[in-house]
C-alpha cells in the first residue's frame, strides 16, 4: 500500500543516507522501521502473565522481604 507522511527535513536526510548505507531503498528502510517499532509496543506474554500473578499476589506487608526479590535479581539467581 503506498502513503505519504512527513517528516522533518533532517530526519529525511539521515533515512536517505542509512538506507543508501544499508543497501536498502527507503520504503524497504521504513518498512523495517516500522516492523520493529510495532513489534517492541507488543506486549510479552510471559511478562504479561507473570504482572497478573504479581498482582493477584498484592503487596507484602513486610518491608523486610520487599527487597528479596530484587536482590535475587541483581545477583543473578533468576538465570539457569
Amino acid at each position: 500500500m503506498k502513503t505519504a507522511i512527513s517528516i522533518p527535513d533532517d530526519l529525511y536526510a539521515e533515512t536517505e543516507a542509512l538506507a543508501k548505507r544499508l543497501g536498502f531503498n527507503r520504503s524497504e528502510l521504513f518498512v523495517k522501521a516500522l516492523e520493529a517499532f510495532v513489534a517492541s509496543q507488543d506486549d510479552d506474554p510471559v511478562t504479561r502473565k507473570l504482572d497478573e500473578i504479581a498482582a493477584s499476589l498484592g503487596t507484602s506487608t513486610d518491608p523486610a522481604l520487599d527487597h528479596v526479590g530484587r536482590g535475587l535479581i541483581d545477583v543473578g539467581a533468576w538465570e539457569w
